[in-house]
């Protein structure tokens, strides 16, 4: 009741309660959500093995330097030396300098793990 008068109240069916609206996504918001989605499974892998790290159960994971380079298996010396300088001329820090900080640091950790398995690969092939 309002100031003394009855209010008509108005029901609603069902079907209006249980609707949602509908979003309609671009492109750009679509791999924004899906990047997002991402980053999640990757702290939750993060988080897991850090735990596991803690408890002592961590395995020490050798890289695949085969993998790292991109080349097979059964890759000549001349394949992995080629595939290490397209590699260094893609991640080398001073490339993406420009870049900023975070994508200087993230090339210069991949670099890291290009030199450690073409050393590793050159070693191999030499002995």
């Amino acid at each position: 009741m309002k100031n003394g008068k009855r209010t008509k109240v108005k029901w609603r069916s069902k079907a209006q309660y249980q609707t949602r609206p509908v979003v309609y996504l671009n492109a750009f918001q679509y791999f924004q959500i899906i990047q997002w989605m991402r980053l999640q499974a990757f702290y939750q892998q993060q988080k897991v093995a850090a735990e596991a790290a803690e408890a002592g159960k961590a395995k020490q994971v050798l890289p695949n330097h085969h993998a790292v380079l991109g080349v097979p298996r059964t890759a000549s010396n001349d394949d992995i030396k080629a595939a290490f300088r397209r590699l260094a001329k893609e991640y080398h820090p001073d490339v993406v300098a420009h870049l900023g900080s975070e994508i200087r640091q993230e090339a210069e950790r991949k670099m890291t793990m290009i030199n450690e398995a073409y050393e590793q690969l050159s070693k191999n092939l030499e002995g």
